[in-house]
Formats: structure tokens, C-alpha cells, sequence
């Protein structure tokens, strides 16, 4: 199942295709870092235990 772009601040991050686009430029970034990413982004203004980011 194909997972949304997320927007935050000027930039997008697309977990499908492991972009990070700011200004439109689109950034490759590795597997694991995005994954990181995007759990910090969808947990926004939350404290993300060292249990969530090791699942």
C-alpha cells in the first residue's frame, strides 16, 4: 500500500520513493534514515521512546 506525502514546514517527505524535497529538489536518502524521519515527523511535537525507534 502506498504511503502519503508527508508536508511539513517547506518540505515534503516521500516514504515511497525515499525523497526528501525542499524547494522542489528532490534529496535520495537511505532506507533507515528515512524511516527515522518519518516517524519524528508523524509523532510532531511528541516524545518518541528508543522502544519506537528500534520497531
Amino acid at each position: 500500500m502506498r504511503q502519503p506525502v508527508i508536508r511539513f514546514g517547506e518540505f515534503e517527505l516521500d516514504p515511497d520513493r525515499c525523497q526528501l524535497r525542499g524547494d522542489g529538489r528532490p534529496q535520495k536518502i537511505e532506507r533507515i534514515p528515512m524511516e527515522l524521519l518519518t516517524l519524528l515527523v508523524e509523532n510532531q511535537g511528541k516524545v518518541v521512546g528508543r522502544e519506537a525507534i528500534i520497531e
